[in-house]
Parts: structure tokens; sequence; C-alpha cells
């Protein structure tokens, strides 16, 4: 695709900014369901449930090429305005900046929580959700626990 079919995409916590690039394609998880965005999205500002972001077609600023990144969002919400994107989230897992180790952990605790542990139904009904998007984000990231047909190098933190 050409750079006129992109658009900025700015992802932050309160702490930091973790994307900051051109886009051909956002999705984000909306309280009512995913919401694609593409360049010329009308504005909006909408709520963020718990969900996975997934920004494609991705570039730095001088248009060179970039992986597709996927993260794993828990509130928050996202701006559209002027060919520009801003998500502004409460809670951000990625496995892009975590150690191997402890995606493992991750991994391991979101399916012992698939399989039974005691949590009142409130919490765990949210827990499982975010356990399931665990794993589908680890299934994104070509994520696995064996070390085959992982694309991504391990961490040296």
């Amino acid at each position: 695709m050409t750079s006129l079919s992109r658009f900025k995409c700015v992802l932050q916590t309160r702490k930091r900014t973790l994307l900051e690039c051109m886009a051909n394609s956002v999705v984000v998880p909306g309280v009512e369901g995913q919401m694609g965005i593409m360049r010329g999205h009308c504005p909006m500002l909408s709520e963020i449930g718990l969900g996975i972001m997934t920004a494609k077609g991705l570039s730095d600023f001088d248009y060179n090429p970039l992986e597709d990144r996927h993260f794993l969002l828990d509130g928050g919400f996202v701006r559209i305005a002027d060919n520009n994107v801003a998500v502004i989230a409460y809670d951000v897992t990625g496995f892009d900046e975590i150690p191997m180790e402890k995606v493992d952990e991750m991994v391991e605790k979101a399916k012992n929580l698939l399989e039974g542990d005691k949590f009142t139904q409130q919490i765990r009904s949210h827990e499982i959700k975010k356990a399931e998007m665990i794993l589908r984000l680890a299934e994104l990231a070509k994520y696995s626990s064996d070390g085959s047909n992982s694309t991504r190098q391990p961490n040296s933190q």
C-alpha cells in the first residue's frame, strides 16, 4: 500500500508510549465489539473494553516497514480525528518487550485459569476472558511454549 493509505497511530498508557507509527489499519476492542479503523475514518471518541488491538501495515515516519503489532487492552479510550488514532489504555499487555520466561508464566497461568481455579463468578468471568485473550495474543505473536515456530527472539532482560 502507498503512504497515502496510512495514518498516524499512537498507543499510550499513563506511564509511557508503547506504539507510535504510521498504519494502514487498526482494530481496537470497543465495549460494544471490535472497531476497525482505516484512513478517512469519521471523527469519534469511544470507550475501549477488554480485547486485542491489532495494528497492520505499519511503518515508521520515514515509511520504513515495521512488523504488525498486537496488544491486549483492558479499558481506556480511543480518539479518531484527522487521520490520527490515539489509544489511551488503562492496562496493556504485549509480548514484544517481555522476557520469554515471563511470557511462559503468563501463558501457563492463563491455561490453568481456563482449567478451573477458584474465583468468584464475576472475577472469574473477566479473568477467563483475559486468559483467552492472552492465548490469542500468543497465537498472533507466533509464540510457542516449546520454542518451535516462534519468530520472536528471547529478550535479554
